[in-house]
């Protein structure tokens, strides 16, 4: 009763035995190709790790075996093989969302199914509209399951870890974003991502203690060379220990919404201050940590990197863009960071891929967003190009931050004398820095955005893989009697500290000094190095801050490790030995 469709309807015989060729030899060659790719590249990683785990290298090594056995059994039974090779192509699609995003999943497991699928229509041809449509129904229950399994895949190592927000974004006048660093007692640098090209120049009015109005003093804008609309504000002149409000005025119309913010500059001289620390927040965290900072009001905020989980692994300016774009206009970071100055440096996440180094094909537009979007300090190893260490001071406190990416070898690199992490020019700088600091700053702030102590026999992506340059390092703080120094780390995703028991790492010995993590903003907590004298805590949200106290005679310094809702986890407090100067402006 013409229930069938006509046998010649979808291939004709010749065209059959072609598909069914196409299939049994394109099938084995992209085994071949994905598995000369797992062993040269590795099987797709959770970034966060830097390697996959057993039960993760199982899973995708079985699926790409059991696809194997497919094409096995549709060497003779095409359907049950084709059936299993297609089952099997959604899998390993789904699992490779660990690394990659779900539409980059989607093309392999398509790319893996198509060979299913031509034994499939290689099939269809003399059958009914029934079997046609029941493998039609398979392929979307296939898509479905992909779309759901992947879903979940990516939500789960790239979704929020952290409670997140319930803010909503201000909405866009003139301004898309806009953040503060550079801060002293007199200064400050602003900058600010515009929504569109401005017909005219573009300032920044700023004010003590009030919103500026239409004769408050001004600061003129210069927009950055990687991009017009990004615009920076060198704002000089300001008074020490003071409030202030400031607006982006373009074309001489003042921003009403996220063109507007504050900062506060710190006294000259001996002083006590609040300043907060952390690293490592998903790319487009909206996470309630950033409200828990912000409630602290601290003078400023120390990033140690991972600003965002980009990962990009290719000399493309736009990409770190759109990166800093997205972190900068979620509710919770635009509010902290329009309060609150920063102090910030890259980990590898935010420089390149993981565990990226001076090789990472990133390295020149990292260099040159960094430059151009981030409110930094004056980089005196290179202002176009070259690391982006700094050094500043608040009060009687110096802080030395380091690059420990752009410069760095290749951490797999056998290690010994010529393995360096900060490179030749920096680890020179970082030296004549310390010494000088050392008798004259009673507390001297180190910010690594690796971990220091690993006293492991197989050390990870820390100054453990680097272990002839710290012991340097530390040979070079015994030798010289370096007093008062402490260091910020990041890249773990702990809170955690350690006295200086753990930390010396000199010939000799006498070079312990207190190390401080406060990790992580919005990701999963993972435990790095140790071991600390004060011991480790392990959950996701976290950030550290820390009150320093200076009398004119002594510096001490009372570190809390905090949760995203407020919960002190961890207590560390040290005086420093060293006196220092009275003045050290």
């Amino acid at each position: 009763m013409g229930t069938d469709l006509p046998r010649r309807r979808w291939v004709d015989d010749r065209q059959a035995v072609l598909l069914r060729r196409t299939a049994l030899v394109s099938a084995p060659l992209l085994v071949g190709c994905l598995a000369v790719g797992a062993w040269l590249v590795g099987v797709p990683q959770v970034p966060r790790s830097g390697q996959a785990g057993f039960a993760e290298t199982l899973a995708q090594v079985a699926l790409l075996v059991l696809y194997t056995v497919g094409w096995l059994v549709a060497l003779r039974w095409t359907v049950p093989g084709a059936t299993v090779m297609a089952v099997t192509a959604f899998g390993i699609g789904a699992l490779s969302v660990v690394q990659y995003e779900p539409w980059k999943g989607l093309l392999l497991a398509l790319l893996l199914y198509l060979p299913a699928g031509l034994l499939w229509l290689q099939w269809q041809r003399t059958k009914g509209w029934r079997a046609v449509t029941a493998l039609a129904a398979v392929l979307v229950l296939l898509l479905a399951g992909y779309a759901a399994a992947g879903s979940a895949v990516f939500d789960h190592f790239y979704g929020p870890q952290t409670p997140q927000s319930t803010a909503a974004p201000l909405p866009v006048d003139r301004v898309e974003w806009v953040w503060s660093g550079a801060l002293t007692a007199t200064s400050a640098r602003v900058v600010a991502a515009l929504a569109d090209e401005p017909d005219g120049e573009v300032r920044l009015a700023y004010a003590a203690g009030a919103e500026p109005t239409s004769t408050a003093a001004t600061a003129l804008g210069a927009a950055s060379a990687a991009d017009g609309r990004v615009v920076g504000f060198d704002v000089t002149g300001l008074q020490p220990g003071t409030e202030y409000r400031y607006a982006v005025m373009v074309d001489g119309t003042p921003d009403a919404s996220r063109g507007r913010g504050r900062l506060r500059t710190p006294a000259e001289g001996a002083q006590s201050f609040t300043f907060a620390f952390a690293s490592c927040a998903r790319l487009g965290s909206n996470a309630r940590t950033f409200e828990t900072v912000l409630a602290t009001d601290p003078l400023f905020f120390v990033h140690l990197g991972d600003f965002f989980y980009a990962d990009i692994a290719r000399d493309d300016l736009s990409a770190f863009r759109r990166s800093y774009d997205r972190q900068l206009t979620t509710a919770a970071q635009a509010a902290l960071f329009r309060a609150v100055p920063v102090a910030y440096v890259w980990d590898d996440h935010d420089y390149g891929p993981n565990d990226a180094d001076r090789t990472s094909p990133s390295r020149a537009a990292a260099w040159a967003a960094y430059r151009s979007f981030v409110p930094h300090y004056p980089l005196p190893l290179g202002s176009d190009e070259g690391p982006v260490a700094q050094a500043f001071t608040i009060g009687r406190v110096r802080f030395l931050v380091t690059d420990l990416r752009s410069e760095r070898d290749p951490k797999a690199d056998p290690d010994g004398p010529g393995k360096t992490m900060m490179g030749p020019a920096q680890l020179a700088w970082f030296e004549r820095e310390l010494l000088a600091a050392n008798g004259r700053y009673p507390l001297i702030v180190w910010v690594s955005s690796v971990p220091w102590i690993d006293r492991s026999a197989s050390p990870g992506d820390d100054w453990g893989a680097y272990a002839d340059e710290r012991q340097h390092i530390a040979d070079l703080v015994a030798a010289n009697g370096v007093q008062g120094l402490v260091m910020l780390a990041g890249d773990a995703h702990m809170v955690a500290a350690d006295d200086g028991t753990n930390s010396d790492f000199s010939t000799s010995g006498g070079a312990g000094f207190p190390v401080l993590h406060g990790s992580p903003l919005d990701q999963r907590w993972r435990a790095k190095g140790g071991p600390y004298s004060e011991g480790v805590h392990l959950t996701t949200g976290q950030f550290g801050l820390v009150r320093v106290t200076d009398d004119g005679a002594r510096v001490s310094l009372h570190f809390e490790g905090r949760t995203y809702d407020g919960a002190t986890v961890l207590t560390f407090d040290w005086t420093s030995p060293a006196g220092g100067s009275t003045d050290s402006t």
